[in-house]
């Protein structure tokens, strides 16, 4: 009977630790409430037990100086903070973290580099996060983080517009209609962009329209 007592109060206290736990949507609630000192000391605990999301909403809230001072200081130390938390959960089982990590490198703050942004990039896309197809496929495009090539730039375009990632399709069609990567071929150019009209982006709709005259 001792034992039951004791794990029950056990659990008690676990379930009551875990709803104490400091986590960006607490701090967000009290932050709606007006309540922006409790709000920001909640996000900090959060982000130092690793809710990613924490971190970054803290960098870009100094960013901004929405509620707290510029700091450009802090806002890369929790830029930092908020990759190092993506890079770490990202796997094949969690691509939205290979995303995040790649954007971060990408954008910077104090983190820029474009190569590895792709390398993340191509562990999302290979694990089938079609989205990251078509930034790694923009990255060979524009020779950022790689030499320019479009022939593999195309590679990954077309891998994502096969799997329904339109974004990608619309890239394709444009290399084909101008030669970059490919031989010019308007015919090949008009159906992808026909496929991507179809899938309602008027983009594709556009350039189809150009090509059909």
């Amino acid at each position: 009977m001792k034992k039951i007592i004791i794990f029950c109060l056990l659990f008690i206290l676990n379930c009551t630790v875990e709803a104490s736990k400091p986590t960006l949507d607490i701090a967000l609630a009290e932050y709606t409430k007006g309540h922006t000192k409790k709000a920001f000391r909640i996000m900090r605990e959060a982000c130092d037990l690793g809710e990613e999301r924490a971190c970054l909403t803290l960098s870009g809230a100094y960013k901004g100086g929405k509620g707290l001072p510029k700091d450009n200081t802090k806002v890369r130390l929790y830029n930092k903070k908020a990759l190092d938390l993506y890079a770490q959960k990202c796997n094949k089982d969690n691509t939205d973290s290979c995303a995040m990590a790649s954007n971060l490198y990408y954008v910077g703050y104090g983190t820029q580099n474009f190569f590895k942004s792709n390398e993340y990039s191509k562990k999302a896309c290979n694990w089938g996060r079609m989205e990251s197809c078509v930034k790694l496929a923009s990255s060979y495009a524009l020779g950022k983080g790689a030499r320019q090539d479009y022939e593999k730039a195309n590679v990954y375009y077309k891998k994502a517009c096969d799997e329904g990632e339109i974004s990608g399709c619309v890239s394709l069609g444009s290399n084909y209609m101008l030669g970059n990567g490919v031989k010019k071929n308007k015919s090949k150019a008009k159906d992808i962009f026909g496929k991507a009209c179809d899938a309602g982006y008027q983009s594709g709709c556009d350039y189809y329209s150009i090509l059909n005259h």
